[in-house]
């Protein structure tokens, strides 16, 4: 017979071996899988400016909203403790992170995680945080404050019982079950390390002199709806390999852009550096600008959605949802917005390549509800009980371009075939985040928007579905089948019983269209000759990809 004790030691050997199997895996993957990049020619050219185009962040307070303007403008000043790799031999989305601010990891049980962080890091050198060191009881700080109430972030920690600090460079995260993805899911954009004294001062992170970090850029000017410039931070602790100081950069200006014809007239004219690309214009780039680099991605973007209150009529019902999904005529979809090509994608998409399940390997009886049928459709909802359609209404916002509300009005129309009569209600972009994108706010109606930046099984299948109220559970989901597949899931390191588990959760969300995904394209970016060692990576806000960039002008 076996010990206790000797029981646990082997339970953990056989997890460990897992975690490095799929790390190897993973690694070889990486390999296969690279996205074409901007090629890194010659020695780095230090300093310079990049130049590119984005929103004005209506706040610097990352707890606030999944907005991706508050994202990407913080991620300049603020690090995570784990970061995803970035760079031109890495895949457009990695399953692997990289320590950043931490130096690294060990599991000390299912539950319990210790992770070191660097002892060379300051905060940047601004009062009141004046470039001390940053320390264990800052991440302590920080990631409770990521799981205060009402934080935006706090979905990526539903299981996070508490933060120890161990040293002054040694923290534990306790959980309350346990978690395969919880290492990983500290990569994500909205685990900001935010600092202390900041927060005590001001009350909140909401003004632009509150973004002080430990990051690779400094906010130097900002000037709402105009541009937002990052200068360098002279005190960045990364190197290169050859121990030069990173980043390369000596700025980084971010333009506001009016609409995308303003924007691609900049790139024609060299006044940006990089620019994603839509499928015409990508054709247009590749016949009259040549030295241009195009680089693609697996998808465009985040996938498009329904969500909808599921908690409530009509949607409650499995038959409404299902007669949604069915109004759906993907081809004419792709053909209007990605030149024909593309791929039906969701709960997870072409981008989470190890665990994305095609639509065909899926079985015939939920097959049929990402296919056109009207007839079938108009049965399904004289089923629940409506022989004659029902009124809604359907949130947007053309307030991220005009593309995300053209793609809403034929999402309309798709739903008009069937009987369904959704009042579109474009808001403005604010207001769209606090009212259909922050948790269930929107009242009774649906909303058609961005699935997010989310390219993981643990954000988008156990975040998005797990039946406890957060910002993330924006269909008021509370089904305890699925509850226990997604623990299930969590709780298995295994990569080949936690694949099948996740098939098994993608098959049961295709029955039951919680959220109802839309065909989606590949992505396309432009990137200027003179722009070197840039690589197209998935990740919302994630400055940390300008930091071994340089410009050879």
């Amino acid at each position: 017979m076996f010990s206790k004790g000797l029981k646990v030691a082997c339970l953990f050997l056989v997890l460990g071996l897992a975690l490095v199997f799929a790390s190897a895996c993973s690694k070889a993957k990486q390999e296969v899988s690279s996205t074409p990049t901007s090629e890194a020619a010659g020695e780095p050219k230090i300093g310079g400016t990049l130049h590119i185009t984005g929103s004005s962040p209506p706040n610097f307070d990352p707890i606030t909203s999944f907005s991706g303007a508050i994202q990407s403008g913080v991620s300049y000043a603020y690090d995570r403790l784990f970061e995803l790799p970035y760079g031109p031999d890495k895949p457009y989305n990695s399953m692997q992170t990289v320590p950043h601010l931490a130096k690294g990891w060990k599991m000390e049980s299912p539950t319990t995680f210790l992770v070191t962080i660097r002892d060379d890091v300051k905060w940047q050198n601004k009062p009141p945080m004046n470039g001390r060191k940053f320390m264990a009881d800052d991440v302590k700080f920080a990631v409770e404050r990521l799981k205060s109430p009402g934080s935006a972030a706090g979905a990526g920690l539903l299981d996070l019982q508490k933060i120890e600090v161990v040293d002054p460079y040694t923290v534990r995260f306790v959980l309350a079950k346990p978690n395969s993805f919880f290492i990983y899911s500290l990569s994500y954009s909205h685990f900001h390390m935010m600092p202390r004294e900041v927060v005590e001062q001001y009350g909140d992170l909401k003004k632009p002199e509150t973004l002080i970090g430990t990051g690779a850029f400094m906010l130097d000017k900002y000037e709402p709806n105009v541009r937002t410039v990052y200068k360098k931070n002279p005190d960045y602790y990364e190197k290169d390999d050859k121990g030069r100081q990173l980043p390369y950069l000596d700025e980084v200006e971010v333009k506001v852009a009016s609409d995308p014809a303003t924007s691609m007239a900049m790139f024609r004219t060299g006044q940006i550096d990089t620019r994603g690309l839509n499928v015409n214009e990508q054709k247009d780039i590749r016949g009259s600008m040549p030295n241009v680099k195009i680089l693609q991605s697996p998808i465009a973007s985040a996938p498009r959605v329904w969500w909808m209150r599921t908690d409530k009529p009509p949607f409650s019902d499995i038959r409404v949802r299902q007669a949604m999904a069915m109004s759906i005529d993907h081809q004419k979809y792709l053909d209007v917005f990605h030149g024909g090509k593309g791929a039906i994608e969701g709960p997870l998409t072409l981008a989470v390549e190890e665990y994305h399940m095609p639509i065909e390997k899926r079985p015939a009886s939920v097959q049929k509800y990402y296919k056109l049928n009207i007839p079938e459709a108009k049965k399904l909802l004289t089923e629940a009980g409506y022989p004659n359609g029902f009124k809604t209404v359907m949130y947007s916002t053309a307030g991220m371009g005009p593309e995300l509300a053209q793609q809403a009005e034929v999402a309309q129309e798709f739903l008009r075939a069937v009987g369904i009569d959704a009042e579109l209600k474009l808001l403005d972009y604010n207001v769209w985040v606090n009212t259909a994108v922050n948790g269930i706010n929107y009242g009774d109606g649906m909303v058609f928007g961005m699935s997010g930046a989310v390219y993981d099984p643990f954000e988008m299948l156990y975040s998005t579905f797990y039946g406890v109220p957060n910002q993330k559970n924006r269909s008021a989901v509370a089904d305890k089948k699925l509850d226990a597949m997604l623990d299930q899931m969590i709780a298995t390191y295994d990569e080949a019983a936690r694949k099948k588990i996740i098939d098994d959760i993608q098959v049961y969300l295709s029955e039951q269209q919680y959220w109802i995904w839309f065909p989606q394209g590949p992505g396309y970016a432009g990137v200027q000759p003179w722009l070197k060692n840039y690589g197209y990576q998935a990740g919302q806000g994630v400055a940390y990809r300008w930091v071994r960039v340089w410009l050879d002008k």
